[in-house]
């Protein structure tokens, strides 16, 4: 807003939409020329982030076991994070793999990350074809043995 209250438009406003984020309980509601005091809310922590994605996003350990599943999966394979915790994802999922695991786990060591086509099955037993797309975390990516 300008100090004389009009709305403040770039020049290709019809091209060009900017969706803010804002961290805030669920009873706050703003108009959408409010602007929402945060100063007391805080940086939102990866797993809220994680949380506002409508993808599916599973955090794993290098044994393979479920460390944080978000909503997405949630909606996506039926299972609540709960039940997951701990457990083997491709064993839960029925991973099929495109080559074998070996080949895709040295590939995720030697670069940092892999991507590819897998085959898994919800909790219901429907499969679902999904994009993966696999990352170490910087800093902690494992030294080969």
């Amino acid at each position: 807003m300008s100090k004389h209250g009009e709305k403040i438009r770039p020049s290709n406003a019809s091209a060009t939409r900017l969706h803010p984020l804002y961290a805030m309980t669920s009873n706050e509601r703003h108009s959408e020329t409010s602007v929402p005091d945060v100063s007391q809310a805080g940086p939102l922590d990866a797993r809220e982030f994680l949380n506002l994605a409508h993808d599916a996003m599973i955090v794993r350990d290098m044994q393979k076991h479920i460390a944080f599943w978000n909503r997405g999966a949630e909606r996506l394979y039926g299972w609540r994070q709960e039940e997951v915790l701990g457990r083997s994802v491709h064993e839960l999922l029925q991973t099929k793999f495109p080559q074998p695991l070996a080949a895709l786990s040295e590939e995720l060591l030697d670069t940092g990350r892999w991507e590819g086509i897998l085959v898994h099955t919800a909790k219901d037993g429907r499969r679902i074809t999904v994009e993966s797309r696999w990352s170490v975390a910087r800093g902690r990516r494992p030294s080969r043995p």
